[in-house]
């Protein structure tokens, strides 16, 4: 339980403790001086000093202010009780895609083979250009991938029209493979189409040949080759890049030096994962993981009773999400992402969360700091209103300086929550 709703659900009995107090000082001061009237003047000052700093200012203001500047910053809690939780994460894992790049990758180059497919003689051209595409964009029409979106934009934009499929299976983290109707054409059934990573050719015996060496290149460049495979022979490979975002450097350095571990949990194959860490500075990859065991990932991390985020962005991501300490999600994620997330960043961008983590520790520094001014002050002063100064001289607090002094700790406090307000980005 955090720290704060603990003392608050505690408030009640810290109230009926200072009133114990004063019953058992007046009842004291009663059976040494036999005078009702003094004793009921030592009930009446402790009672006035009961501080209400705990319930109304120490905690409440701290975590209202907290959450109005993750707000302002575009920073949305489902689960506000998560937030004093936050500045105890270990380990922040995320995909690639949508996290450190834009999560918009774009076709940029369509490498083909010269074989015959039983639809025609492939050659080099615009037309042979559009006619693979539209044969990928087709099998890839239902696709909620961002790679397969990807393709089927591309196709879009050159107002290729899109065939007909049938007898779509869905390898998930893989790829598809589907039969796609061509009009006119002599095959009843389409035109079989294989197309996703490297691991789903091998999976189906699919020869790669030259292009085994070329996909190899291009992900050590940090690009994603897409296979294509029609009638179970290769044929050719769509070549895609996502560029990764501004800030992306510089905020995986500040998580860095705040003391959180980063960890890229991805589908895609290790070349180009490692070749995207490489350039946006994280140190661990842990790459070609299937969706399905991203989940198994995260509990593996979090032996030894270590607190792990994850920051999802597609469907595929929802596993992890479920088993992390705290979900994260961007407002580009899926819907079935953003629904499983206890936090939205809605700027898409990784900075929030340092600004996140940043302000949770100083939000819970504060909390702390005002419970124990809050604790002193009640301390020093209810002995004082309860006449231990009289016993030893005959002198006796007035109320009214109690009282200046609790008006003094509730300043403290104020100020205190306000330097959160200085925090800036």
């Amino acid at each position: 339980m955090p720290l704060t709703e603990n003392i608050l659900k505690k408030r009640t009995g810290i109230v009926l403790l200072i009133f114990l107090a004063a019953v058992i000082s007046a009842a004291v001061w009663f059976i040494i001086s036999s005078v009702f009237e003094f004793s009921l003047t030592i009930y009446i000052y402790i009672i006035i000093i009961i501080c209400p700093c705990i319930s109304v200012l120490a905690i409440p203001a701290i975590l209202k202010t907290a959450i109005g500047i993750l707000t302002k910053n575009g920073i949305l809690l489902k689960n506000k009780q998560l937030f004093e939780s936050i500045e105890k994460i270990q380990i922040i894992a995320f995909e690639k895609t949508g996290i450190i790049t834009e999560g918009k990758p774009e076709i940029i180059d369509l490498i083909i083979g010269n074989s015959e497919w039983g639809i025609g003689n492939w050659k080099e051209s615009k037309e042979i250009n559009d006619n693979f595409l539209q044969l990928a964009a087709s099998a890839e029409k239902r696709s909620e991938d961002p790679l397969g979106l990807a393709i089927v934009n591309e196709a879009e934009k050159r107002k290729l029209s899109l065939h007909e499929i049938k007898d779509l299976n869905i390898f998930s983290g893989l790829g598809i493979e589907t039969n796609v109707i061509i009009p006119n054409s002599n095959s009843i059934n389409g035109v079989p189409v294989l197309i996703g990573n490297k691991r789903l050719m091998l999976k189906k015996n699919i020869i790669l040949g030259k292009f085994d060496n070329i996909s190899d290149r291009l992900s050590n460049e940090g690009k994603n080759p897409v296979f294509v495979a029609l009638h179970g022979k290769i044929a050719g490979i769509i070549v895609l890049n996502d560029i990764i975002k501004t800030n992306t450097n510089s905020a995986i350095e500040k998580i860095y030096k705040i003391g959180i571990d980063i960890i890229l949990i991805t589908e895609e194959n290790r070349e180009t994962s490692e070749a995207i860490a490489k350039k946006s500075g994280i140190k661990r990859v842990i790459s070609e993981v299937l969706p399905q065991d991203k989940n198994v990932i995260i509990k593996n991390l979090q032996t030894g009773n270590k607190k792990v985020t994850m920051i999802g962005f597609s469907k595929n991501d929802v596993y992890a999400l479920n088993q992390a300490d705290i979900a994260i999600a961007f407002s580009s994620s899926s819907d079935s992402v953003k629904k499983a997330a206890d936090i939205t960043l809605t700027s898409n961008d990784l900075m929030d969360f340092f600004i996140l983590f940043n302000l949770s520790k100083n939000a819970n520094r504060l909390v702390k700091q005002n419970l124990f001014w809050v604790f002193i002050y009640n301390a020093l002063v209810i002995p004082l209103s309860g006449g231990l100064l009289y016993i030893f001289g005959g002198l006796f607090i007035n109320p009214v300086f109690t009282a200046g002094v609790i008006f003094l700790s509730s300043m403290s406090i104020l100020l205190n929550f306000l330097k959160l307000k200085l925090l800036k980005k």
